[in-house]
């Protein structure tokens, strides 16, 4: 007997239900990536066109289910109506695929450009050369991101990396690298390269307490130093790659442990504030919260961030305008490290953009500040460079142009002109790609961030 066709309007519904996801991939894999394939009949009549019957299937996993095997045991009926419908529970709890957002998918936050100014073509090669930038970057020994800190480690502290520098990388640079890949479409996960050898690197580096760190020398060889910034920035990242619920349940756990004090003593306390109150409110938002906490879970986060937001935020917005800051209108760089001075702010402001209640007044100020030290058409990487570095051109860039942030520059003062700094450099930047004396101190932290550009 021939195949009957389905009708438009079943394989419409059939499209609209799944968001052309394959339930078996999504069920077995945490694999939400758009797929080629097709609409199978369950119960493998093909003329029982009942939507019960259906479920939408990439072409490998409708080939394989298709299939007659002696050798093992194919899936069953059963089990792909039960992926199916995990999957239309998913979508139907709220969350939005990536490829379905314009602005903002928090974890991949998106900037927009004009399009007048910045052709598609342009950004695309842009993008690419950035997107071959992060995937090579990531350590072959450890999984973590990023083998290009090496440029900026001799200049920033004026010594050579150790061997457990290059391996340990980043978990900033981690997170950085994961939600890069993520804005451009790339499906990561716990089972594939690169989301898996990321995810390992992060849960090796996990206390029974659930706390994240990285590992530094010590007297008897090396250990762990826990942090509460790593610990936000790590649960950001297994969020990122779908990682296992409980590692993130038990690091939220344990960032609500965290004192004023902690905060204080951190080697970048600006960034860890900010990430700190980003992950609590993201580990809380509908579309998330389902998948990593209980309804009392969410509850007491909630809490901490009614008694605590308020505290957090105004230890930023004061630092930063602290008549003993040297640094004002910026913060404290990492480990005092004045060389840092920009590329911590910028992260810092990037946290800070993507809360529910941006501190505005703050974050403008800021970003007219460090358009006040372009150099030629783009940012140094830091007060004391000669030339300007794409790194941070594209960094800043892409901060100017988050949707909030460029409506109020629009409208403050100075704003249009910082705005079009912002343009300028990251039109420096695609113009100037490939070129070692704007490359020197660009690494994976600043220049990942051009993958969120639309």
């Amino acid at each position: 007997m021939s195949r009957k066709k389905l009708s438009s309007k079943i394989e419409n519904e059939i499209f609209t239900k799944s968001k052309r996801r394959c339930c078996i991939c999504f069920a077995l894999n945490d694999d939400l990536a758009v797929k080629r394939g097709q609409i199978a009949h369950t119960d493998h009549n093909a003329q029982n066109d009942d939507l019960d019957n259906l479920a939408f299937l990439c072409l490998e996993h409708h080939d394989q289910y298709d299939s007659q095997t002696s050798q093992s045991k194919n899936f069953t009926m059963h089990e792909i109506k039960e992926y199916r419908d995990r999957l239309y529970k998913f979508f139907m709890s709220g969350y939005i695929p990536f490829e379905d957002v314009t602005i903002l998918d928090p974890l991949a936050p998106l900037s927009e450009l004009p399009k007048e100014q910045f052709s598609s073509e342009i950004m695309s090669g842009f993008k690419k050369n950035i997107m071959e930038f992060v995937i090579s970057d990531q350590i072959p020994e450890s999984g973590g991101w990023s083998l290009s800190q090496e440029r900026i480690f001799q200049y920033n502290y004026g010594s050579p990396s150790s061997k457990i520098d290059k391996r340990e990388g980043g978990i900033i640079s981690t997170y950085m690298a994961a939600r890069a890949l993520r804005a451009c479409g790339s499906t990561l996960n716990t089972y594939s390269t690169p989301g898996k050898a990321a995810a390992g690197y992060l849960l090796k580096r996990r206390t029974g307490r659930g706390a994240f760190g990285r590992f530094s020398a010590s007297r008897s060889g090396e250990e762990l130093k826990p942090s509460f910034r790593h610990t936000a920035l790590a649960c950001l990242t297994l969020m990122a790659l779908n990682g296992p619920p409980s590692a993130i349940r038990e690091g939220l756990q344990y960032l609500l442990t965290v004192k004023t004090v902690d905060l204080q003593d951190d080697a970048a306390p600006s960034i860890a504030r900010a990430a700190i109150l980003f992950v609590m409110e993201y580990a809380t938002s509908t579309t998330i919260s389902h998948k990593y906490l209980s309804s009392k879970e969410v509850d007491t986060i909630k809490n901490f961030l009614a008694e605590r937001k308020r505290e957090i935020l105004l230890a930023i917005e004061s630092e930063a305008k602290s008549p003993t800051n040297p640094y004002a209108p910026l913060w404290e760089p990492y480990g005092h490290n004045k060389t840092m001075v920009f590329d911590s702010a910028l992260t810092t402001i990037d946290f800070l953009t993507l809360l529910d209640d941006i501190p505005l007044d703050t974050v403008i100020t800021a970003l007219n500040y460090l358009a006040g030290m372009k150099l030629d058409s783009g940012l140094p990487y830091d007060p004391s460079s000669k030339k300007p570095d794409i790194g941070i051109s594209t960094y800043f860039g892409v901060m100017c142009r988050r949707s909030l942030v460029f409506k109020h520059l629009q409208a403050a003062e100075n704003g249009k002109s910082t705005l079009k700094i912002a343009d300028d450099a990251i039109e420096f930047s695609f113009k100037n790609w490939g070129k070692a004396e704007y490359m020197e101190r660009t690494y994976c932290d600043t220049v990942s961030n051009g993958l969120l550009l639309i």
